[in-house]
């Protein structure tokens, strides 16, 4: 990954001279000398290279230069520059490290640049070559970070930070996580070399408060900012280039996409992000097309989940289901046009006298995630962990491997349209999918740890299965059981053609494990090829070859947690409120009373969504408090359409409490912005 670092790792990272000793530049010697790796002389002022151990060995800034640098360091790129510091009380020579990152122009073979050691500790050093060219490098990284050491020490510290191992990936992987998480809140360019001196401490600070158990040894600032450094650079590298390469080619071993693919890891999401949404904006149109005019009957929807129906009915009459039908007439590459803050469609509630500028689209939005992820719907079913309580990922869905025909593939393939746009608009989905669905639309290896995520009891019982040892047991456990087994909706599968007619045995019991284990993981790939071709529709497909199952988990749907502290920053009052005013106090503190759930409810209600977007950028507009005039009987008034909340002076916390959360709980209407006739054909609801 960093080319430069590696060559010059062979050659050892420190310069040597011929007889295998330090060389360090000296400023204190007068006279001229002759280079002993060229036939000429200089002078002392033009610099010259002496070793350490005082042998007779003189090497001129040119051959220096051409030996350690020239053809190897790009534009970009970092080297380190070791300073003379002082003597320690045991005799031994000191020194420090400096680094500097080259960032205007890059070394030439046929050119030798030097460094002026008048300032070659400044924080921007200028290095020249013969024809009076100068290029300015900045350093980024301050030598008092870095504790005095010898030179053996320094090199022995440099080859240990910048290597490549087990471990070292896991931290810098880390590193990444640590600093997604928190710049893209926070609005920070983990990019600029300006931010480290911010980024770094936060990082560390991440690290330490890691549990024991995941911690894999005690982390030094020094440590940090060196790998910090290289995989800024790293970046910084890729930005440029990610978005014109092929994606397409990830399998090829011999396409350097390949090798990008395998360190995703190591990728900021802003680099990332930023690829993805060049691509897309050089596939959009050069005008957003006019807005979809679609129409929904909620209260329909309602009557027909409450009657005992077929579950085709309930779909059908769902409004997921009615608008499908519109969206069928729509040609998907009309609309791949949209972009940044663009709607999808328009629609209208019938019934519900609304004009949609933005709450009702929202609404629908988030309703049709509620409809997928309904078991009565038979789409996507709870995890197993929740129906057995067992486990983790309890609140997560699961398609419904049963859901396979046409009618209801056609639904999974919408799904893939939604998270197209998702991705397109930056609107966050209310999906909750385990990792077996993400790293399947990323193209990532399913493994047994998915399985356990969704389905623990499984995983035991085939543990336990695993773990007989002799025949008494083998009779106990296994003689039941047949080369059958189960999806997670109980239909029984052959886990191999008559698998039926084979009993498991103690010698064909790991056969029957695997077989079970693949046969689990892969019963939903029908459903998960249909949300592929549906998001293909949308966004070039391999592109997400870039992203971990995580992060794209976090670009459909946002982040799960609600920030009530981003939510207070984007925040205006009207009416002459302020932020000090006693029941806006009380306002704040309900909300954080709340469990996850409920904030989630009261989003939908004064906005249409149930989750905030990743950063400000993405916020349309900030969340309004706005005066109401009624009193402590009065309910709250939320404006869907412009994420506005009208807030009466209640008298106490308990009251505001529990006025808001009566509120948010029962009310789904959207604002009557007209009169809806008192007569409305509500449609006739049949059992076929």
């Amino acid at each position: 990954l960093f080319t430069a670092l590696k060559r010059r790792s062979t050659k050892g990272i420190l310069p040597k001279c011929k007889y295998d000793h330090y060389l360090r530049f000296q400023t204190d010697i007068d006279g001229n000398f002759n280079c002993d790796s060229c036939p000429e002389s200089f002078p002392y002022s033009r610099g010259t290279w002496r070793c350490v151990e005082g042998c007779d060995y003189n090497a001129c800034m040119k051959c220096y230069v051409q030996v350690y640098f020239s053809g190897e360091w790009n534009s970009g790129s970092l080297i380190v520059h070791i300073k003379d510091l002082k003597v320690s009380d045991n005799g031994k020579e000191l020194f420090e490290i400096l680094v500097f990152e080259d960032g205007k122009c890059s070394f030439l073979p046929d050119k030798t640049w030097t460094l002026d050691p008048k300032n070659c500790f400044l924080t921007t050093a200028t290095w020249t070559n013969g024809d009076g060219d100068t290029m300015q490098w900045k350093r980024i990284l301050n030598s008092e970070a870095l504790q005095p050491m010898t030179l053996e020490e320094i090199e022995s510290f440099l080859v240990s930070c910048l290597k490549f191992s087990e471990s070292s990936q896991r931290l810098d992987s880390l590193l990444v996580q640590i600093i997604d998480e928190w710049t893209i809140r926070s609005q920070r360019d983990p990019l600029s070399y300006d931010q480290s001196a911010v980024i770094i401490p936060h990082c560390l600070a991440a690290l330490k408060a890691l549990p024991e158990k995941h911690r894999q040894e005690e982390y030094t600032v020094t440590t940090i900012m060196l790998r910090f450094l290289l995989i800024q650079l790293f970046n910084r590298n890729l930005l440029n280039v990610l978005a014109v390469l092929n994606f397409s080619k990830a399998d090829d071993v011999t396409n350097c996409v390949y090798s990008i693919i395998q360190c995703v890891n190591l990728i900021f999401w802003k680099v990332k992000h930023f690829c993805v949404q060049s691509i897309l904006g050089a596939l959009s149109r050069n005008s957003v097309p006019n807005e979809l005019q679609f129409s929904a009957n909620r209260i329909l929807s309602s009557l027909t989940l409450s009657r005992n129906l077929p579950p085709s009915v309930w779909l059908r009459n769902s409004l997921l289901g009615q608008l499908l039908v519109q969206f069928r007439a729509t040609n998907a590459t009309r609309i791949r046009g949209y972009s940044d803050e663009s709607r999808i469609f328009c629609v209208q509630f019938e019934g519900e006298g609304s004009e949609d500028v933005g709450g009702p689209y929202r609404e629908a939005i988030t309703q049709m995630c509620a409809d997928f992820q309904n078991p009565r719907l038979k789409l996507f079913s709870p995890v197993p962990n929740c129906v057995f309580k067992l486990g983790h990922n309890r609140e997560k869905f699961i398609p419904n491997p049963s859901a396979n025909s046409k009618e209801m593939l056609e639904y999974f393939k919408f799904l893939g349209v939604m998270m197209g746009f998702s991705i397109r608009t930056k609107f966050s989905l209310d999906l909750y999918f385990p990792s077996l669905v993400w790293k399947t639309l990323v193209g990532k290896e399913l493994e047994k740890e998915d399985l356990e995520s969704v389905d623990q009891y499984t995983v035991n019982s085939l543990n336990d299965i695993l773990g007989i040892s002799d025949e008494k047991d083998e009779k106990n456990a296994l003689s039941t059981l047949s080369f059958t087994y189960n999806l997670s909706d109980d239909t029984p599968v052959e886990l191999k053609e008559n698998g039926g007619s084979f009993n498991v045995t103690l010698e064909n019991r790991l056969e029957f494990v695997e077989l079970a284990t693949k046969l689990r993981l892969t019963e939903s790939l029908t459903q998960l090829n249909c949300i592929r071709k549906g998001l293909s529709t949308i966004i070039p497909i391999d592109c997400l070859r870039l992203f971990t199952w995580q992060e794209l988990e976090i670009f459909v749907c946002g982040y799960p947690e609600f920030d009530i502290q981003f939510l207070k920053q984007n925040t205006s009052y009207k009416s002459g409120l302020k932020e000090s005013d006693a029941h806006i106090h009380f306002f704040w503190r309900a909300l954080e009373s709340y469990t996850v759930p409920q904030r989630q409810q009261f989003l939908r209600f004064v906005w249409g969504r149930s989750k905030l977007p990743l950063n400000k950028e993405d916020l349309e507009e900030p969340f309004k408090i706005d005066l109401s005039h009624g009193g402590d009987q009065s309910l709250p008034i939320a404006h869907t359409c412009f994420f506005s909340l009208d807030l009466p002076k209640y008298s106490s916390f308990e009251l505001l409490r529990d006025k808001l959360r009566y509120a948010f709980e029962n009310c789904l209407a959207i604002d009557t912005d007209y009169e809806e006739p008192d007569s409305v054909d509500w449609g006739l609801i049949h059992d076929d």
